[in-house]
């Protein structure tokens, strides 16, 4: 038994749920609390992020076409180091300026090794080194010998002791 001020209350709550219904347009499934996201809901900058995935893919398949990729400079780099070439042979068993030899570390058991690619950080110029037991005479484990100075007294080629 209600009273009618709690009938007009009532009454009142309905018009004000009623009207508000009209306002808020929610699905069935809203009103009875169903998630509001599912995994194939887009929130955010979804169609930018769509844009820049698709310009990533298309930059990478254009390095890869021009052979830019990272992968493919390092790999390149390396067929270049290991490119076979000659050294030098003295039958009187002197070195001589302009030979190309390569050096054996006995304490190591491998034959010096560089990459021209990589230069070390120094004021002059330097490159770092390390040994390699590959006995195959390449371009990264073959090296010249070049004259510091022409006018260093000695008027041969043969490479001497103290020499520069």
């Amino acid at each position: 038994l209600q009273t009618k001020k709690e009938k007009k209350k009532n009454e009142q709550s309905k018009k004000k749920y009623r009207k508000n219904q009209t306002k808020m347009q929610f699905t069935p499934q809203q009103m009875l609390g169903s998630g509001k996201y599912s995994h194939k809901t887009r929130i955010g900058n979804w169609n930018e992020d769509l844009e820049l995935e698709d310009t990533k893919f298309k930059d990478f398949l254009a390095k890869r076409e021009k052979g830019q990729l990272a992968v493919n400079r390092s790999q390149q780099k390396l067929a270049k180091s290991l490119l076979p070439v000659g050294h030098s042979y003295s039958a009187d068993g002197n070195l001589r300026f302009n030979h190309a030899i390569m050096l054996f570390n006995k304490k190591s058991q491998g034959f010096l090794v560089t990459d021209l690619q990589d230069k070390a950080s120094h004021p002059e110029e330097s490159f770092a080194v390390t040994t390699n037991k590959n006995i195959h005479a390449c371009a990264r484990s073959v090296f010249v010998i070049k004259r510091v100075d022409p006018k260093d007294g000695y008027q041969d080629e043969v490479l001497h002791f103290g020499q520069q």
